[in-house]
């Protein structure tokens, strides 16, 4: 008889599962979960209910075990948790659908009501000192929030190389504690205008707070407007690019980690704006995400117009932070103040 695995902690119980998870072994990871949920001690439960209840709905799904996960929806949204009900679209045909679709809608009008912008700032050893100092804002991927985002890209190695860290948290709701920059496909999902259209109103909305983000943080804090760099992951960097384009606030440089998307921003003449104004771009893709469309269209055109740029393939990983993120860093970096 296989010997069950007990786990006293969610950090390791979840480790073993999202390794199964990546391997696509889902029926798998829900067991595992399942049983390690037998020795997980209470208060491990009861700090990470959310997450633990979303990866057994999620593996579940995948598993097309859809009865154990209408299931796990149904008593998520009984404690308040807003689900991303957009994710599970082969539930839409069972009769229990359109009673979870009400009860997780009115909780998505309530939460977005008290959603918030939020920023939180960083500052280098030393700070103040009579000078002005670099800016770096960070933005966190699609169904994240800053925290989450702040343990993987770490704000310590562009301390320690004299820059203010600004960590951005989009005030756009997602789901439970987490937040976006393209777009909330729930709050969408009957709205009649297109992508585009839908992604740009968004975009608008978030570029207003984030404007006034960097005039509060430019007033507050002795910052260098001549080096201004944006950064982010996954949806956070697709929204770091359009910003960039955009030009709402006057940025120098861009890392872009795991940028699937292009927006309608994303023009020849826009381009060429940001190539008059000095921008240098950095790229990175996981390699096992390879090849993607639309950052090969980017790559392309970048190379059409001249646009200076590099380009850095994370290797051993997918869609993810890299673990040498910060060597990463110095090489952007380096390549951006050139």
């Amino acid at each position: 008889m296989e010997k069950i695995m007990r786990y006293i902690s969610f950090e390791k119980l979840s480790e073993a599962y999202y390794q199964l998870e990546e391997e696509e072994k889902y029926e798998e990871a829900l067991l595992i979960l399942q049983q390690g949920l037998e020795s997980l001690p209470r208060e491990e439960i009861e700090k990470n209910l959310y997450t633990i209840m979303f990866d057994k709905c999620w593996f579940a799904y995948s598993s097309k075990k859809y009865d154990i996960t209408i299931e796990t929806l149904k008593y998520m949204i009984e404690k308040k948790f807003l689900c991303p009900l957009y994710w599970f679209e082969a539930l839409k045909d069972y009769e229990e659908y359109k009673e979870l679709k009400k009860n997780n809608d009115l909780l998505l009008i309530e939460a977005q009501k008290q959603a918030k912008f939020k920023y939180e700032v960083h500052t280098p050893e030393g700070y103040p000192e009579e000078k002005k100092y670099p800016l770096f804002f960070n933005l966190h991927g699609d169904g994240d929030n800053l925290e989450y985002h702040k343990k993987y890209w770490k704000p310590n190695y562009l301390l320690g190389k004299g820059y203010i860290v600004v960590y951005i948290q989009s005030s756009q709701i997602l789901r439970h504690n987490s937040y976006g920059w393209i777009k909330n496909n729930a709050i969408l999902e009957n709205d009649s205008r297109d992508d585009e259209t839908s992604i740009k109103k968004t975009y608008d909305n978030l570029y207003e707070e984030l404007k006034a983000c960097y005039d509060l943080v430019s007033k507050q804090y002795s910052v260098d407007e001549t080096q201004v760099i944006i950064g982010g992951f996954s949806g956070g960097a697709i929204a770091a690019v359009d910003i960039t384009l955009t030009n709402v606030i006057p940025i120098n440089g861009v890392v872009a980690l795991c940028c699937s998307l292009k927006t309608n921003r994303f023009s020849e003449e826009n381009i060429n704006a940001s190539i008059k104004r000095g921008v240098r771009w950095v790229l990175l893709e996981g390699e096992k995400d390879l090849p993607v469309e639309n950052l090969e269209d980017m790559v392309n055109r970048f190379n059409k117009l001249k646009v200076p740029y590099e380009y850095y393939i994370n290797s051993g990983i997918g869609h993810w932070y890299p673990e040498d993120l910060d060597l990463k860093l110095d090489r952007a970096l380096s390549f951006i103040k050139e």
